[in-house]
């Protein structure tokens, strides 16, 4: 094979995406978006979300996580349509940080599945009462009393990047 594999994919176009966007009444949000100038151009393409995510990092193994992808395309977007945070959660913390730094929403998959394969549906119920105890909390230490007072804590985010200058 004389190509990279990610060059035979077939890049959408803008006609493609609209004849996607007629097939349904329904909003349609695009997902495996990690850039701002994807974010910006599925927006200006009709989508009526964007989900941060990289696939489970099954795409491109040294790829970003999402939540270092996350502030950017928020900028992009700049509130036009939604913008929702796939993978990486795994307690109320992540979930608080994810909306500090712009997310509208989360997908909460793994923890979501431990709970189903240890007790059924009532180890999901688990699993969403312990996460949304746990981002209660969370708010708490912080001093935010409001999903909006959450969006101005950003500075008790800490980026990874400083932990290798330590």
């Amino acid at each position: 094979m004389k190509r990279p594999m990610w060059s035979m994919i077939k890049r959408s176009t803008e006609n493609d995406s609209k004849a996607d966007l007629k097939t349904t009444k329904l909003p349609v949000p695009v997902k495996g978006v990690m850039r701002g100038d994807d974010a910006d151009e599925a927006v200006r393409r009709g989508v009526q979300g964007i989900i941060v995510s990289n696939q489970g990092g099954r795409k491109l193994d040294s790829a970003p996580a999402t939540i270092e992808a996350l502030p950017e395309v928020v900028r992009a977007v700049r509130g036009r349509v939604p913008v929702f945070l796939d993978g990486e959660i795994r307690n109320g913390r992540d979930v608080f940080k994810s909306v500090a730094l712009g997310a509208s929403g989360v997908f909460v998959e793994r923890p979501v599945l431990w709970g189903l394969s240890v007790d059924g549906s009532q180890g999901v119920a688990k699993v969403m009462k312990l996460l949304q105890e746990e981002f209660i909390h969370t708010m708490q230490l912080a001093g935010c009393r409001s999903i909006e007072e959450i969006r101005n804590c950003t500075d008790i985010v800490v980026s990874s990047k400083y932990y290798a200058k330590l």
